[in-house]
């Protein structure tokens, strides 16, 4: 069964001490698998509490406990959950939100852009030591989620074709946060599901 391959990469991280709470808490939780089978497979994730934290420049990083940060140059600072999933021999995936408990918050600052890459650092024998980058004074739109699940390919395992299913539980929506507080997804080889393709 597909699901005994599914993986799930969660990074741990701490609180920062300048935060507010925007959700309920909730325990930090991966993707739970509802349902497996030769059609598909459906994931379940339940956000832990959004936080917002300010910088040093009073601009705001959205955090989730658990959750490892998005570092895309020119986009923000966004948390997210990624799972690996194995793909039939043959089969085009298609993802479908089944379901999902969604909010807006109102931002009352910016947010935090990631510095671009610019280039290396060399050391004074002129040998790179690592990536150089620069700060991010303007937003790159292709870099920002615009929904709060996504699927793409992700290579090749021992010969099986892999699928990353990603779920970003806080995405921007002009000066507000659209939160997803819990989100119900289907990943269909088929095509034959009820619910809304992404």
């Amino acid at each position: 069964i597909w699901a005994c391959v599914l993986t799930v990469g969660l990074l741990a991280g701490a609180p920062a001490a300048s935060a507010s709470y925007l959700t309920a808490p909730t325990s930090p939780s991966s993707p739970r698998i509802l349902d497996a089978d030769e059609r598909g497979l459906t994931l379940e994730w339940i956000a832990p509490p959004i936080r917002l934290e300010r910088t040093a420049s009073k601009e705001l990083k959205v955090a989730a406990g658990g959750y490892p940060q998005t570092e895309l140059g020119g986009g923000p600072y966004l948390p997210y959950s990624s799972a690996l999933i194995a793909i039939p021999e043959g089969a085009s995936p298609q993802l479908h939100i089944v379901s999902s408990d969604t909010s807006v918050h109102t931002l009352r600052a910016p947010l935090a852009l990631a510095p671009r890459p610019n280039g290396t650092v060399k050391d004074t024998s002129g040998h790179p030591r690592g990536g150089a980058f620069t700060a991010a004074t303007t937003a790159t739109p292709e870099v920002w989620p615009i929904s709060a699940v996504t699927l793409e390919e992700a290579g090749t395992v021992r010969g099986t074709a892999m699928a990353r299913v990603t779920f970003y539980p806080a995405i921007p929506d002009g000066n507000a946060l659209r939160i997803t507080h819990r989100l119900r997804v289907r990943v269909d080889w088929e095509g034959r599901v009820e619910g809304r393709t992404v």
